[in-house]
C-alpha cells in the first residue's frame, strides 16, 4: 500500500468513517494517557506546521517554558511509544481488523472470480468464513508489533526526531514503515501460519481453491494466502499508526486537554 493511502485512510478513521458500530472490540483499551512531557511532543507536532523552521518552534515553546531541544524530543519519543502501544492493542483486539471496515482484510482481487463462482454453487457461508478467519489471523499477529515498534522508537536518531517534528502529517508513519516493515513481516509470518492452522483457515483455503479448480471451464487458481494475510496485516497496522499520528498532530484535546490548553493559551 502506498504510504499516502495510510494517511488518507487514517483521516477517514479519525472522522469515524468505516467503523462498524455493531461490532465492538472487546479488548481495545487504550494505553493510559501520557504524562505531561508527552504534551511537548504533541505541541511540537502541532506547532511544527506553523513555524518556518524547527529552530523557530524551539524558540517559541522553549522560551515560554524553559525547555531545551532534548527535552522536547524526549516528549516526542514518549508520545510515539504511546501511539505504538495503542496501534498494536487496537489491531490485536477481537474484531480489531474484522470490525474495522477500513482495514478489514477481504478476498484479494485475484480470487474475485473464485468467490463469485463458489457463491453461485451455494458456498457463500464458506467464503464468508474464509474472510473472517483471515482477519482473525491478522488480529493474532498484530499484538507482536509492540516491541518491534518500541525498539524503532528507541533507536530513533536525533535527526530522525527532528525530521518527524518538522515533517508532514505522516512523517512518523513513514519512519515506522521504513524501519520496521521487514522485521514485522518476519515476526508476523509464523504467527499468521499458526493462527491459520488453529482456525482452520489453511484447510479452508485448500478446500476453496480445490472446489474452484474442479469447476468446468475455469482457469486453475493458485494463491499464497500466507503472504497475502501478512502483507494485509502490515498495511492495516500502518493505517492504525497513521491514525494515532494524525490524532497527535490534530486532536491534542483528546489526550490531555487541560494542561495542553494552559501551555498554548497564548497562541
Amino acid at each position: 500500500m502506498v504510504i499516502s493511502n495510510y494517511t488518507r485512510l487514517a483521516k477517514q478513521l479519525h472522522r469515524g468513517e468505516g467503523r462498524n458500530s455493531s461490532v465492538r472490540p472487546r479488548s481495545s483499551r487504550r494505553v493510559p494517557r501520557a504524562p505531561a512531557f508527552v504534551l511537548l511532543a504533541v505541541a511540537a507536532l502541532l506547532l511544527g506546521g506553523r513555524c518556518a523552521s524547527f529552530d523557530e518552534f524551539l524558540d517559541e515553546v522553549g522560551a515560554r517554558r524553559g525547555l531545551d531541544e532534548h527535552t522536547i524530543v524526549a516528549g516526542l519519543i514518549e508520545a510515539l511509544e504511546v501511539g505504538s502501544r495503542n496501534s498494536a492493542a487496537r489491531g490485536s483486539a477481537v474484531d480489531g481488523f474484522f470490525g474495522n471496515a477500513l482495514i478489514r482484510i477481504g478476498l484479494p482481487q485475484e480470487l474475485s472470480e473464485v468467490d463469485r463462482r463458489l457463491r453461485q454453487i451455494g458456498l457463500s457461508r464458506q467464503m464468508d468464513d474464509f474472510t473472517l478467519r483471515m482477519n482473525r489471523a491478522a488480529e493474532a499477529a498484530a499484538g507482536e508489533a509492540t516491541d518491534v515498534l518500541l525498539r524503532a522508537v528507541q533507536a530513533m536518531s536525533f535527526e530522525d526526531a527532528r525530521a518527524i517534528l518538522a515533517g508532514p502529517d505522516d512523517a512518523a508513519t513513514r519512519y515506522f514503515e521504513r524501519t520496521t516493515r521487514r522485521e514485522l513481516s518476519q515476526r508476523f509470518e509464523p504467527i499468521v501460519v499458526q493462527a491459520m492452522d488453529q482456525t482452520g483457515l489453511a484447510q479452508l483455503s485448500r478446500f476453496v481453491i480445490d472446489r474452484y479448480n474442479r469447476l468446468p471451464l475455469v482457469e486453475p487458481a493458485e494463491f499464497d494466502i500466507d503472504a497475502y494475510v501478512v502483507d494485509a496485516t502490515l498495511d492495516g497496522l500502518f493505517v492504525l499508526i497513521a491514525e494515532e499520528e494524525l490524532a497527535i498532530r490534530t486532536d491534542p484535546a483528546a489526550r490531555v486537554t487541560d494542561l495542553l490548553r494552559r501551555v498554548f493559551a497564548e497562541q
